[in-house]
């Protein structure tokens, strides 16, 4: 039921409820005031009434008691005439108050019957008493009044003290009762009232606890565990309708942008490793290869493509090496066997004898040097087809650094969204910071997880900007292994041109021989003329010379351009 509710609503329901509480609580106090006055007027109209009453009615029989000792010691008419009309006032008022107490003090009947005798002698007595006064005999009007109204007046007197002590009494007991009804009921009401808060209080701790803190605690421990690289852990909070599923979700994202960035970072090392590896083939070692044990993917791709370009260059220089020893040696034989002819021609005016045979071994070296000239021819061709592969592979480098190129920039572009979603995620929490503050108390737990979201996001940030830094050096090391290419392409080219002059040379010596196989035949068959042919053999002999020197220097130079190669 609370897995849903948004933490607004959580903390709405029990101060809701509690004011509910609090309202009907006022509702039934107020209801037991209002009858608590309605008891108390009942007792102020009746039995405190009553008590007033009877007080009174005891003071107007005093005050009837004094008026009639006064109109006694009076002697003037007018003065008599006033006490007595005073008196027979006073009389009218303890008759009204008789019959009121009466009605609200049934069992005041006693006193009130002595009140009423004690009255009617009293007004009885009071006209006889007046003529007597006005006749002038005094004495006669003391000793009526004594006789027929005073003797009644003191036992009146008597029952309605203790009438009124009793109804003081009553009254203070009835008041009494009252108020200890009244405040067991207030006493009551509190402990209800007190026990409701307290039970609301605790709905409203479990609740917060249950609802807010707890999740809010959970999800703190995870962000901090991710913000220490570890994201392996659950998140079921984010299947909450609440913000805290809001906070789970966000995390979520976070988890898979920190797995991002660490495949990234990953990506890096790789991409760094390959570049050195392509850093020392252009330095012309190409013995290094890429380790594959841990790559995966199109960077397992890239390094098994540098090791193939790098297999087959060093197997393609190699061969070059050899062919170029090759054609050194058939050079030095050529040379010899161009010394032995020059030989043969010094010596065969002295001996032209020996001419048939020394033309003979000349054929044979002839047919010799031709055999490893055409040899030769066919490994230059060999030479240059694999040199041509060599260019390929050049080219496919080139290609596979510029994917590595494409590659950084998608990275940056990656880096781009996180350091995006990072400054959205700062403003969420700047948010959710000015939401706990306006929640008071009860937000003070998210603000300390709105702070380490903003961390979080702030470090997000940072982490996107140092991969932006580290893609944007790839990038500049994927610029320099394609400059490395190109200049490895550019070897490649020399390499093939001069392999292709060595193939041209190799050919015109191929010529030569053929030329100079002709010649010995020509020898063979006219020896008439065998001076005029050992003159053309000496100059013939000179010149494949000078060729076999040119040849055997530029085989050198090639040799040596391929030993600036390591190969194993």
């Amino acid at each position: 039921m609370f897995g849903s509710m948004k933490i607004r609503d959580k903390l709405l329901f029990p101060i809701v409820l509690l004011i509910l509480v609090t309202i009907g609580s006022s509702y039934v106090l107020v209801e037991e005031l209002t009858q608590t006055n309605a008891a108390f007027e009942s007792l102020i109209k009746t039995k405190l009434k009553a008590r007033f009453l009877s007080k009174d009615v005891t003071a107007q029989l005093s005050e009837a008691g004094r008026l009639a000792n006064l109109m006694l010691l009076q002697r003037e008419p007018a003065d008599i005439k006033a006490s007595g009309d005073k008196l027979q006032a006073v009389f009218d008022v303890i008759a009204a108050r008789r019959d009121e107490l009466s009605k609200l003090a049934p069992d005041a009947e006693a006193a009130i019957g002595k009140t009423t005798v004690s009255l009617n002698a009293m007004s009885g007595a009071l006209k006889p008493t007046l003529e007597l006064k006005y006749a002038r005999d005094f004495d006669g009007a003391t000793a009526y009044w004594a006789a027929n109204a005073r003797s009644a007046l003191l036992p009146a007197l008597n029952a309605m003290n203790e009438t009124a002590d009793h109804l003081a009494q009553a009254a203070n007991d009835a008041v009494a009762a009252q108020v200890a009804a009244t405040n067991d009921k207030i006493r009551t009401l509190v402990i209800a009232l007190v026990i409701s808060i307290t039970l609301i209080s605790v709905l409203t701790l479990a609740i917060i606890l249950r609802g807010v803190v707890n999740p809010l605690n959970q999800l703190t421990k995870k962000i901090i565990q991710l913000s220490s690289g570890d994201g392996n852990f659950e998140l079921p909070e984010a299947e909450r309708g609440d913000e805290l599923g809001s906070m789970g979700k966000a995390l979520l994202v976070f988890r898979a942008n920190a797995e991002k960035i660490k495949v990234a970072m990953g990506a890096e090392a790789v991409t760094i490793e390959i570049g050195e590896v392509i850093t020392k083939a252009a330095q012309n070692d190409l013995t290094v290869r890429v380790e594959l044990g841990d790559k995966t993917g199109f960077l397992r791709n890239i390094g098994v493509a540098i090791n193939q370009l790098l297999e087959r260059s060093n197997a393609t220089l190699k061969d070059i090496g050899q062919k170029t020893r090759q054609v050194a040696d058939a050079v030095i034989e050529a040379s010899a066997a161009v010394g032995q002819v020059s030989s043969g021609v010094r010596s065969q005016n002295a001996a032209v004898g020996q001419v048939s045979q020394a033309l003979a071994e000349s054929a044979l070296a002839i047919r010799t040097v031709s055999s490893s000239a055409n040899t030769a021819n066919d490994k230059g061709i060999m030479a240059a087809q694999l040199v041509e592969r060599g260019q390929l592979s050049a080219e496919e480098l080139f290609g596979i650094v510029e994917k590595i190129a494409q590659n950084s920039r998608k990275i940056s572009q990656i880096t781009q969204v996180i350091a995006g979603i990072a400054n959205r995620t700062h403003i969420l929490s700047l948010n959710a910071a000015i939401e706990a503050a306006r929640a008071g108390e009860h937000g003070k737990g998210f603000v300390v997880v709105s702070q380490e979201v903003g961390k979080l996001a702030e470090s997000a940030a940072q982490n996107a900007q140092q991969i932006t830094d580290i893609v944007e050096q790839a990038t500049a090391d994927a610029a320099a292994g394609r400059t490395a290419s190109l200049e490895v392409k550019k070897t490649m080219d020399s390499i093939a041109g001069e392999v292709s002059q060595t193939s041209q040379m190799i050919q015109s010596i191929a010529a030569a021989m053929e030329e100079q196989q002709a010649t010995v035949t020509q020898i063979e068959n006219n020896l008439v003329d065998i001076r005029g042919i050992a003159s053309g053999n000496a100059v013939a002999a000179e010149e494949i010379t000078a060729t076999m020197i040119q040849l055997s220097q530029l085989a050198a130079e090639q040799r040596q351009q391929v030993d600036q190669f390591k190969t194993s």
